[in-house]
């Protein structure tokens, strides 16, 4: 979590409270209670502000999570036949 906690601190200091932070592909990756939230806090803080740079998501996280593993699995099945 100590790899996370300036941008968790952004956030905190804008009004967000992301329920789960992780890194998918590289990119820090931020899920919220709700979609809407998610998109308002990227609209601020990444469009406008240009504070962070993320992955937002909202209550879609974990079927998103399960989708991004599958596809993993597959590209790595792939690359090493």
């Amino acid at each position: 979590m100590e790899h996370y906690e300036k941008e968790i601190q952004i956030l905190k200091d804008h009004g967000y409270n992301p329920i789960k932070v992780t890194s998918m592909m590289f990119e820090t990756t931020f899920a919220f209670n709700t979609k809407e939230e998610a998109d308002r806090a990227y609209q601020e803080l990444e469009v406008e502000k240009k504070l962070l740079q993320a992955w937002w998501y909202g209550e879609d996280f974990d079927k998103a999570i399960k989708e991004y593993e599958t596809e993993m699995s597959k590209i790595n099945e792939t690359d090493y036949k």
